[in-house]
């Protein structure tokens, strides 16, 4: 049969962008070191400089480098301080005259690249006594800067003294979806303070040190930028001609098969004796390699028997022609080939010839009991969301025991005794269990030596823990999943922000409540308790998506609702559903009735108040029984609540409607106050 292959060759088209950064601590006494030990021994493309110490009285062509541009520079009024930028003639570089106010030492510039579409560059100086001005300003206005200069990546360098300010500068970290490259002392001292954070990918990104320039005491940083990236390389496909095929002629050659003499050996034991190169075919081979780890270790022995559920039992199976031809007839010819390279146009048109011989090789099947391996596999092709990961287990087993001190050595022995069962039933039923993959969390103020022995290992604790999409540390502070969950928020962000300007306001917004803020509000109840400084990364994670959305328009009031008050009314929903509506699988939050010997006028208003919970330390104050039981009570003894609230007469509908409403007076109250 005729056949076309086609497969294009895509090229690579890499450039590395080199740029130096580096606090020079005085221009004039360090500038020809710069120019001849860093830029030109080097090959650098962009040269960023701070603390220059320039001022007015020096001309705008000073020191400037053969085959580069003049110095763009920003001086400080007063002593000390300053920025300058310089770059290549022959590099595409547009300094961006955008306001900035005149407190920042901050000069931006954008690299050009295909189709105009290039990367956005900030570099800048925070002194240290300067706060976290500069940190509010780039929240603010990167995502604007970024969309009107048509950029589809940031980095941002220079010396920022980030260690007065760490939770501001891990915030737009986590807001934007930045990484710091800069993991080496930059400072005499061993401090790191000279960071280049960007949105590149990891593998087009290199960041070094260069040493001191000269009398500074800053370290000088190169940082090489695939500025290019490679085109993914097509994927060859066989584009089959049916119409020039010789169906005559294929019909005869079926007939005249002697199907017999094909029908033999076994198939799952003939190897077909190739070696693989490409990369394609090793990971092909790889796949097979962990697919056969998936088999159970030894499949002819009987599995432990089960409960027999179903009344009757098949002993004996039959196959007709008549049913082999009726399927071979209802295949689809559009459906994709597997392995063996059978087409199901081929199988449908040639059904009557074809109906024999399968009739034989299924009836032979069914007599022995056992399936051809090559028709247990299938090409199967993972489309994957941009940063996402496939995981497959059988299954996941967490087990949980608390203790108090003193007893930790009762606790190790009852959770070895559950590990050791977990292994006696793994080998009953040939699930084997991956030692290293399993993980060890304790939770505590103090330190405990828990060793527990697993599957002939011991087992090292961690400091962190997923179970079922949260992020679990070891002081129970959800900070690490909390900044996860802004940073994956950041990366579809910006994918939002790349698309904005095809969409108009409501679209975005919708884009946002749908794709975005339903992913900041996954298991918001389990770490909804953490401290106030981790959570506040959320809330400006949405201000960013408000700037997105309206785009320098005026904000419709009440678009989107703030995340806080949409996680009260889902924690005193869930309330509800404990305490009024008593769901069997929430018993463990209902909460007593408080009791009263005094009435007094607080009693009065509230009779159907709950119990508060005494405690200890403000964590505590935070989690999820304390918060929700005092505001219980607040909506108990408030007029928006009815009387008689009870399932019957107020429902889960109505009762969500109630609480956003009476959430939405007291914060509109206290706004007033």
């Amino acid at each position: 049969m005729p056949t076309s292959g086609t497969r294009r060759h895509q090229g690579h088209c890499e450039r590395d962008l080199k740029i130096v950064s580096a606090n020079v601590r005085g221009f004039h006494t360090n500038v020809g070191e710069l120019t001849h030990r860093f830029v030109q021994a080097n090959k650098a493309d962009i040269v960023f400089v701070c603390e220059t110490f320039l001022d007015n009285n020096v001309t705008s062509g000073y020191a400037r480098i053969k085959g580069y541009s003049s110095w763009v520079r920003k001086d400080r009024s007063t002593l000390g301080g300053g920025v300058a930028l310089c770059f290549k003639n022959s590099l595409r570089v547009v300094v961006l005259d955008t306001p900035i106010p005149a407190d920042l030492e901050v000069i931006i510039w954008k690299v050009c690249g295909d189709k105009d579409v290039g990367i956005l560059c900030v570099g800048c100086y925070r002194p240290p006594s300067q706060g976290t001005a500069l940190i509010d300003y780039l929240l603010t206005n990167l995502d604007r800067l970024m969309t009107d200069h048509h950029c589809n990546f940031v980095i941002i360098l220079g010396d920022l003294n980030q260690r007065g300010i760490q939770h501001s500068f891990d915030s737009l970290l986590a807001v934007f979806n930045l990484q710091n490259y800069v993991t080496f002392p930059t400072h005499r001292s061993g401090s790191s303070i000279d960071p280049v954070v960007t949105d590149l990918p990891s593998h087009e990104i290199q960041c070094s040190s260069m040493g001191p320039v000269g009398s500074s005491d800053h370290e000088a940083i190169l940082t090489k930028i695939t500025f290019k990236r490679p085109r993914d390389e097509s994927i060859p496909r066989t584009l089959w001609q049916w119409e020039s095929a010789d169906w005559c002629k294929l019909r005869n050659s079926l007939k005249q098969t002697d199907w017999e003499s094909v029908l033999q050996g076994d198939v799952d034991q003939q190897a077909d004796g190739t070696t693989v190169h490409s990369t394609k075919d090793k990971v092909d081979l790889l796949a097979q390699h962990f697919a056969r780890k998936m088999t159970v270790p030894d499949p002819t022995r009987a599995p432990s028997s089960l409960p027999v559920v179903a009344g009757g039992r098949l002993t004996s199976f039959s196959l007709s022609e008549a049913e082999v031809r009726a399927s071979l007839s209802a295949l689809k010819e559009g459906k994709a080939v597997g392995p063996e390279g059978v087409s199901p146009r081929v199988l449908r048109r040639f059904s009557t010839e074809l109906t024999s011989p399968l009739t034989k090789l299924f009836r032979a099947i069914l007599h022995h009991n056992r399936w051809p391996r090559l028709w247990k596999t299938s090409h199967v092709i993972p489309v994957h969301k941009k940063g996402s990961s496939a995981k497959a287990y059988a299954d996941d087993v967490t087990v949980s025991v608390s203790f108090a001190p003193g007893d930790e050595t009762s606790t190790i022995s009852r959770l070895n005794t559950i590990l050791h069962r977990l292994e006696i039933w793994g080998q009953r039923w040939q699930v084997s269990f991956a030692p290293n993959k399993t993980q060890l969390l304790v939770v505590s103020r103090t330190r405990h030596d828990i060793r527990l022995f697993f599957d002939g290992a011991f087992l090292t604790p961690s400091r962190e823990l997923k179970i079922l999409g949260v992020t679990y540390d070891d002081k129970l502070t959800f900070k690490p999943h909390i900044m996860q969950l802004a940073r994956t928020a950041a990366g579809q962000l910006a994918s939002l922000q790349r698309i904005s300007w095809l969409l108009d306001n409501r679209r975005r917004e919708l884009l946002y409540k749908a794709q975005i803020r339903s992913s900041l509000e996954y298991s918001c109840l389990a770490w909804g308790g953490a401290a106030p400084s981790h959570i506040s990364v959320l809330d400006k994670v949405q201000r960013r998506a408000e700037r997105i959305i309206w785009d320098g328009q005026q904000r419709q009031p009440g678009a989107l609702q703030c995340l806080q008050h949409r996680r009260d009314v889902a924690g005193l929903t869930t309330f509800f559903k404990a305490q009024v509506r008593r769901t069997p699988h929430l018993n463990q939050l209902r909460q007593a009735e408080r009791r009263t010997e005094v009435l007094t006028r607080t009693v009065a208003a509230e009779p159907g108040a709950l119990a508060l919970p005494r405690s200890h330390s403000t964590h505590h104050e935070r989690q999820f029984t304390q918060v929700y039981t005092r505001l219980w009570n607040c909506l108990l003894a408030s007029d928006s609540c009815p009387n008689n609230l009870t399932y019957t007469t107020v429902g889960l509908q109505r009762f969500k409607v109630l609480v956003h409403r009476w959430l939405s007076s007291v914060r509109d109250s206290d706004t007033e106050d």
